[in-house]
């Protein structure tokens, strides 16, 4: 069994300022076997030199991409999806052989989501540390669905990290073999998580107008 936080912001999302390097370190100290950096809307980090420089960590590339039904991460993507249509961007995750799951079910709508979006979808994040409060409904609908179960800290500050995890049951070794990973995910995945201190989201939203003013310029610029 091993715990991944499946859902982390880094400077390349337009609310944070933690580096990958500094996300990697926290997530091994906290005793997480791995990650996902899911930055918005942009898909920047350079996951082959962060795996190479942190070799005891899995790590899985991916992205949250706002749509017009909220947030969906995909994962064990190459490369960047730009559409924001939500049933397109399930689409490309699965061109890409990779998967899409919809993140915190509920957070800031109470979206009728379409069955077609559903059928589409791999998993459902039923754990965010960001949700808390939206949790039955968000387990509801993952019972709804039958699909994989995921869970992250949805973390845009470093001690955040590990507040939200994915269980997953398959040996620490085989999990580095990332296609074995999603296979393991898909098939047998707990979320759990702890809620995340509210006044975090307003000071990621100070850090957002921060860096539309240029105060704070990330790697590689804004977008």
């Amino acid at each position: 069994m091993i715990k991944l936080d499946m859902q982390i912001h880094s400077c390349f999302s337009f609310d944070s300022l933690s580096s990958p390097e500094r996300i990697a370190e926290a997530a091994a100290k906290k005793g997480l076997n791995g990650f996902a950096i899911t930055d918005h809307n942009v898909f920047r980090v350079d996951h082959v030199a962060l795996q190479r420089k942190y070799p005891e960590l899995i790590i899985v590339p991916g992205m949250e991409i706002g749509t017009e039904y909220g947030d969906i991460l995909v994962y064990f993507i190459k490369e960047e999806i730009r559409t924001k249509k939500a049933e397109e961007v399930v689409d490309k995750a699965h061109e890409q052989d990779g998967i899409a799951v919809l993140a915190h079910p509920y957070h800031r709508k109470k979206y009728n989501y379409p069955e077609s979006l559903l059928e589409k979808l791999d998993g459902i994040e039923t754990r965010n540390s960001h949700n808390v409060d939206n949790s039955v409904l968000a387990d509801e609908l993952g019972k709804k669905c039958g699909k994989c179960l995921t869970g992250g800290s949805d973390a845009h500050f470093i001690f955040e990290i590990g507040n939200g995890y994915t269980s997953i049951d398959i040996d620490k070794s085989m999990g580095k073999d990332l296609k074995e990973l999603k296979l393991a995910l898909r098939k047998n995945s707990k979320p759990d998580c702890i809620r995340s201190p509210s006044w975090t989201f307003l000071v990621s939203q100070v850090i957002k107008y921060s860096k539309r003013l240029g105060l704070f310029t990330p790697p590689g610029g804004l977008r």
